[in-house]
């Protein structure tokens, strides 16, 4: 995984594509350098760091991915 950047983020969204949580994914998008996209189990490992971010809820990640809504893409956080 590469390294997350905190002060570079300005999003984090999370993409369905498919019906199982092998087909979810969360992308972290920086200001600049590529998006990072990690799978749910990566995901566990920077949790703590995203629950630093401002207004971020790291319980909006549990309900999306239980949520099993259509395909597609939803943003969890927004600076």
């Amino acid at each position: 995984m590469e390294s997350v950047r905190w002060d570079a983020l300005v999003e984090v969204t999370l993409v369905r594509n498919g019906p199982t949580n092998d087909d979810v994914f969360v992308v972290l998008h920086q200001r600049s350098g590529p998006d990072i996209v990690l799978d749910l189990d990566e995901v566990q490992a920077v949790l703590p760091g995203l629950g630093r971010l401002p207004g971020f809820d790291a319980e909006a990640v549990d309900r999306a991915v239980a949520s099993r809504a259509k395909d597609g893409v939803q943003v969890l956080w927004r600076r």
